[in-house]
């Protein structure tokens, strides 16, 4: 009985570019509620009573991530493990600028922004082109001034007691997207066994998606063969954290992308992660798979290096690793996976039902939908043609095959936190905001622009997951028919605290939300209240005083870069390329970039003037 008061969850952070502020706000009012609720279950809370505090467990098996969600994940496991949880509230709601000693915030809001610079300002300059050598549209100096900053040892010593919300055991993966492929080969060898036929070339498929699969050591793995440490209070891990952020960041094109080798793969560690990926074993420290030996080639193994662009260009959630790795660490030998099975047979009308032990929650900044109006058009001429494929390819390589055809079948929770925001008048919605993130302009580059859309972005994150904590991370609750094992027990004065009905339907929260209990609400108390009411607006001129200069500076950085790449060593062809107006073409450029973003933010609403739209 004592484990049927232990719910399990795992917490997937899909890629988002600058979203990731939104990512950060939801994590940072998770782990609050968290941390204040284990405080209050040993008393350590003087305003609330023990007795009005719930007593079951929730405890995070697993944290997944891609690129911004990727990075969001590695700082989240570190805000954890270092118990240095300090939530940015609702008293600094008028202060965006400034560290304030949270890594979440500090990494996603405040980023390098002083009184002299903007982060995007780094991001412009052009002091990562002085080699002659361009590895990205933007400096991506700044990313690494971040990693290194947020993702250090820390300067003094912490409370190291890991929080009991955490497992013991905590594992986190991360996905890239590699631009070498692992081999993978099938032989045809037919049924003569022709001597002529022995050396008949394999059919060879390439696996490109790679995941860094971390967990905190527990004596069963060799680190860098079987699992990598999460062990933070090492140098070789943190040095491996900041690699695994600044590669499942690297857009593509836009940022850098990153090089591995052996160092940070070994052949064994290759070998153990690709079966994870192809069998789908990815709670299985040393994965076999039945009637199989796959045929490695050895060479790449053991020479292996390449370069990482992103981890979204393959596998953008990884909420199906997740979900795996939840079903290992909860499966036993009498329950079906994910629940504990209903007692047919039982008296009590209670115990006649299938109640969930485990499930996953993911933060989406932008969900992949599929609009109404929407409409295929066919292509008029090859370039048409040409410039759709990109988008067939990439939407083709993250096909999610085996979560499309278990969704129904499989009984875990799965929940997922996404934007909404809502127009409200006298405490009722009017409607929601068809683009509720100030970083969903420009492609989703758009926080960089300025510091108030993460501020925003960010309060968002923490109010959807007030919300969503309150309402939807929740099961079915009827009285002396239907009670969860991790709500028996609950006082009378707990239920009337924590009661979630929705459509004419109860439910009990999975996470009790004790701000709740500290400032004497119910669930529905706050739905419609926003920390930011109003969405942060920017001017044209701001943005061209602050950045037309350092746009085109960068633009003729490149173009003069890639003027002399492109002549190599034929020196007509270089005499021609140096007549080509760089300047002239710099400043054009600049000028559409420019009208690009006013268009863009005008039309989503973030611009001065213009009108936040509403969905239909």
């Amino acid at each position: 009985m004592s484990e049927q008061k232990t719910f399990h969850l795992g917490f997937t952070m899909a890629g988002a570019v600058s979203g990731g502020c939104y990512t950060a706000g939801v994590m940072d009012y998770i782990f609050e509620v968290l941390d204040k609720w284990e405080k209050a279950k040993k008393g350590e809370l003087e305003t609330v009573n023990s007795e009005e505090v719930p007593k079951h467990n929730v405890v995070i098996e697993v944290m997944g991530g891609t690129s911004a969600g990727g990075m969001a994940t590695i700082m989240t496991a570190l805000y954890g493990l270092r118990n240095t949880i300090n939530p940015v509230t609702d008293e600094h709601v008028n202060n965006a600028r400034g560290i304030k000693n949270n890594i979440l915030y500090d990494s996603w809001v405040s980023m390098l922004d002083d009184n002299k610079l903007k982060t995007l300002d780094i991001a412009l300059s052009t002091n990562d082109l002085k080699g002659g050598k361009v590895s990205s549209l933007l400096n991506s100096q700044f990313i690494d001034q971040l990693a290194n900053r947020a993702i250090s040892m820390p300067s003094v010593v912490t409370d190291s007691s890991r929080p009991n919300y955490l497992a013991p055991d905590l594992e986190m993966i991360i996905s890239h997207t590699m631009n070498r492929g692992v081999p993978l080969k099938v032989k045809f060898p037919n049924n003569t066994n022709d001597a002529g036929l022995q050396d008949a070339p394999y059919h060879t498929s390439f696996e490109h998606f790679m995941v860094s699969h971390f967990k905190l050591p527990d004596g069963s793995f060799q680190d860098n063969k079987e699992y990598f440490t999460l062990d933070i209070d090492t140098q070789n891990t943190i040095n491996r954290l900041k690699k695994t952020a600044k590669a499942t960041g690297a857009f593509p094109i836009g940022l850098q992308y990153r090089e591995f080798n052996n160092q940070d793969f070994s052949a064994a560690y290759l070998k153990n992660a690709v079966t994870r990926i192809i069998s789908r074993k990815f709670g299985e420290s040393n994965p076999q798979i039945e009637n199989s030996d796959i045929d490695w080639d050895q060479k790449t193994l053991n020479q292996y290096h390449t370069t990482s662009v992103d981890g979204g260009a393959i596998n953008n959630e990884p909420y199906g690793e997740v979900l795996e790795i939840l079903r290992h660490r909860t499966k036993d030998n009498v329950n079906e996976d994910f629940v504990w099975s209903k007692e047919e047979n039982s008296d009590d009308p209670v115990s006649r039902h299938e109640y969930q032990k485990a499930g996953v929650v993911m933060i989406d900044p932008f969900p992949d939908t599929i609009s109404p109006d929407d409409e295929y058009e066919h292509p008029e001429n090859l370039v048409d043609v040409g410039s759709s494929i990109i988008g067939t390819l990439w939407d083709q390589s993250k096909i999610k095959r085996k979560e499309m055809v278990e969704q129904f079948s499989n009984k875990a929770y799965m929940g997922t936190i996404f934007p909404v925001k809502h127009k409200v008048e006298n405490n009722k919605s009017l409607g929601s905001y068809k683009y509720p993130l100030c970083s969903a302009s420009l492609g989703a580059f758009g926080g960089f622009l300025d510091i108030k859309f993460r501020h925003h972005d960010f309060y968002l994150g923490r109010n959807n997951a007030r919300n969503f904590l309150r309402a939807f991370l929740s099961v079915p609750y009827e009285k002396g028919k239907k009670v969860h094992p991790i709500h028996r027990g609950w006082t009378k004065k707990m239920i009337d605290r924590f009661l979630i009905t929705i459509d004419n339907k109860t439910y009990l929260p999975i996470i009790p939300d004790i701000n709740m209990i500290l400032d004497d609400e119910v669930s529905n108390s706050e739905i419609y209240k926003y920390s930011v009411p109003k969405f942060p607006k920017l001017t044209m001129n701001d943005i061209s005083n602050a950045y037309y200069k350092q746009i085109k500076g960068r633009i003729k950085a490149v173009l003069q870069i890639l003027r002399l790449g492109i002549s190599g060593g034929n020196a007509v062809l270089r005499f021609v390329l140096l007549l080509a107006p760089v300047r002239y073409f710099s400043r054009k450029m600049a000028k559409k970039i420019l009208s690009i973003i006013e268009n863009d933010l005008e039309s989503k609403g973030f611009l001065e003037g213009s009108k936040n739209k509403l969905n239909k």
